[in-house]
């Protein structure tokens, strides 16, 4: 086996290679420097291969999520791969992470979703769970058709916030919440995406503001319309935003970083603060997604198409947009209803 072992250039970790099933060479890192660790690990993986019941009665669930996490999840975005850990953890202290893949059933499935209803969870948030221990059991050659599904009855939120809202609220709140006001209701960015987004981040010159990747895509945001005129969002970065720019420039004396290095928003937690600010002017609580959505249902309430919002928020479709952010206001719905086809006047025959 011993000539199935290699190592690639650059690399500190033992490769390998085996025939699966249908007789295709694969090839695969083993995660070790130990050769004789990834003697084993090749031998697995040729166990798994041609009998993936060996595998199901040797391998751990806590095991299994790992590498499900660490591994099957590798290249996703450090926020997706958070959310997933953190089901993970759940399903690993329920079930507990000795407990052999091989001795999963519908029975023992069921039993967690109830401990998980007693402990006060959600039942949204246990079918999510669920979806990581299906996921997990595939990675492993495990049929995961025993997994029960959860049905959550859910019903996505509709708040968002009308212009005179956000207003109220831009008018009424501290530098630092009126920045991340404007980079999720005009920006459409997520809160994640709105405190990673850097001075770099924003090109004057060719008016573009590039959203880094987070828990989807990278996007580009143009910071001028059609006519050529500048975006209540430029405008806000090009002004107001101008002091946080020229107290990043004075920073770098002291800290030798580069003025585009430095954050717009920065770490920061919103929501405490921003429901107290909605309390006191008489709004309805608001979360991040109400944001989002504020973005979102102001542009389908202007007649934008919704791929072109999709595209702006950095979604691959239109699902998210029609059935999560998209909310349409009165007004949209009498305008659709007026270019109903009028009756003709009919010219009574006597």
């Amino acid at each position: 086996m011993s000539d199935r072992l290699y190592k690639q250039q650059g690399s500190r970790y033992w490769y390998g290679w085996y025939y699966d099933a249908n007789g295709q060479r694969r090839k695969v890192s083993l995660k070790t420097e130990s050769k004789a660790l990834a003697r084993t690990k090749l031998r697995q993986h040729e166990q798994l291969a041609s009998d993936p019941s060996t595998h199901q009665k040797t391998e751990r669930l806590g095991d299994a999520l790992r590498h499900f996490t660490s591994v099957v999840l590798a290249g996703r975005s450090a926020g997706t791969v958070d959310s997933y850990s953190k089901k993970a953890g759940h399903l690993n202290r329920v079930l507990s992470p000795k407990t052999r893949v091989g001795e999963l059933d519908r029975e023992v499935v069921q039993a967690y979703i109830a401990t998980r209803v007693e402990e006060g969870a959600a039942l949204s948030t246990v079918a999510k769970e669920l979806t990581v221990l299906r996921q997990t059991l595939k990675a492993q050659g495990i049929d995961p058709s025993f997994v029960p599904s959860v049905k959550t009855g859910y019903t996505p939120r509709l708040r968002y916030l009308t212009r005179t809202e956000y207003d109220l609220l831009v008018a009424n709140v501290s530098e630092r919440m009126r920045t991340f006001l404007h980079l999720t209701c005009l920006g459409g960015m997520r809160a994640g995406e709105a405190m990673a987004l850097r001075w770099e981040h924003v090109d004057f010159d060719a008016e573009l503001l590039h959203v880094p990747k987070g828990k989807t895509v990278g996007r580009t945001l143009p910071l001028l319309d059609a006519d050529g005129s500048a975006t209540e969002l430029r405008e806000f970065l090009a002004g107001v935003g101008s002091m946080v720019r020229a107290q990043a420039v004075s920073a770098v004396g002291v800290a030798g970083s580069s003025p585009a290095a430095s954050p717009i928003l920065g770490p920061y937690s919103y929501h405490k603060s921003l429901n107290e600010h909605a309390a006191k002017l008489g709004l309805q609580p608001l979360c991040a997604n109400d944001l989002r959505r504020t973005f979102c249902s102001w542009l389908k309430q202007a007649g934008v198409d919704s791929m072109i919002v999709a595209e702006l928020m950095g979604h691959s479709s239109t699902r998210m947009i029609e059935l999560v952010y998209g909310r349409l206001d009165l007004a949209s719905k009498q305008r659709a209803m007026g270019r109903l086809p009028r009756r003709p006047a009919i010219r009574r025959v006597k």
